[in-house]
């Protein structure tokens, strides 16, 4: 469950922060002052809202791809746990034999499913 908590809580951060493509600006000046800054253009896109000053020019790049990079991380996270649980229900209900066993995850999907076919007056 603390997986599933930290998994739900980074994915709120993500959503919260400031939307749109962030890029990373090592060339910047300002006051005659290199500036390496971070960026996100406004909603309008006409402005550039900077995000953050880095100290190493390496971290800039990690920060501004940071906005797309992590819900897309999670979004694979997501599509592989489903393939896990795929798999961990298709393996128990070969174990089953496809009875009809009350642990049978996939069994009770299965029997779920054609009960609500049964009922739905479509067909």
């Amino acid at each position: 469950m603390k997986n599933e908590k930290c998994l739900y809580e980074i994915k709120k951060r993500a959503e919260a922060a400031s939307p749109g493509l962030w890029r990373f600006d090592p060339e910047g000046w300002r006051n005659r002052v290199r500036q390496n800054e971070v960026f996100y253009d406004s909603a309008d896109g006409v402005h550039s809202v900077k995000v953050c000053e880095v100290l190493h020019t390496n971290d800039g790049p990690f920060i501004a791809h940071a906005r797309e990079d992590i819900p897309w991380l999670l979004a694979q996270l997501e599509a592989a746990q489903k393939v896990v649980e795929a798999t961990r229900n298709h393996a128990v209900h070969t174990a089953c034999g496809g009875k009809s066993q009350d642990w049978c995850e996939m069994c009770k999907t299965l029997d779920e499913y054609d009960a609500a076919q049964r009922d739905d007056k479509r067909y």
